[in-house]
């Protein structure tokens, strides 16, 4: 289910910000908290509070969630334990990826944590940083950057035909696991 902090709800929900609301503020955020929910967001503004709130999909074991951010800003700590797909729009926050994050648009003004998977169908690039715990592929025609921090590599990196940038000559690239790359 979709749910706020100031509700307790184990149904199944989708909510979609964009076509009648366009302005949601929250202190949490939870989709999918012991049941199944869906959460997209084509315009319009979500901010979840910025002094310990977060947004958490899938919450809790057995629980499934998805977050579909189409359009409009969304401002946010995130903890993804399901799915989420970026689409389009912005995301302001810090990112904690723990089951699988797919991009295909849209500006990521954060840093992003990866414990999961990631799928780039587009450049990518992560404003103030990327750490890798997991592994993660950046195919052909595909370039995985940030601009203003470090990419971090802690599991296993492989450039299978992309490419992997950091923007600033400050920042840098460092591998503490396996980094592979190969022509393709």
């Amino acid at each position: 289910a979709v749910r706020n902090d100031d509700l307790n709800d184990q149904s199944e929900g989708t909510y979609i910000l964009g076509e009648t609301y366009y302005y949601l503020r929250t202190g949490n955020t939870i989709v999918g908290n012991y049941g199944t929910g869906t959460f997209t967001q084509t315009t319009g503004s979500h901010r979840v509070a910025s002094s310990g709130g977060m947004l958490t999909i899938a919450r809790n074991q057995g629980s499934q969630g998805t977050y579909n951010l189409q359009g409009g800003t969304l401002e946010a700590d995130v903890e993804n334990n399901d799915l989420f797909n970026m689409q389009g729009g912005a995301y302001y926050g810090d990112f904690i990826n723990n089951d699988l994050f797919r991009y295909y648009d849209g500006n990521f003004y954060g840093e992003l944590v990866n414990n999961g998977s990631i799928y780039l169908y587009d450049h990518f690039n992560a404003l103030y940083g990327l750490t890798n715990n997991s592994s993660l592929t950046v195919s052909s025609l595909r370039t995985l950057s940030a601009s203003s921090g470090n990419i971090d590599n802690n599991g296993a990196l492989s450039i299978a035909g992309g490419r992997l940038e950091a923007r600033n000559v400050s920042n840098r690239i460092n591998n503490y696991g396996q980094l592979s790359a190969t022509n393709g």
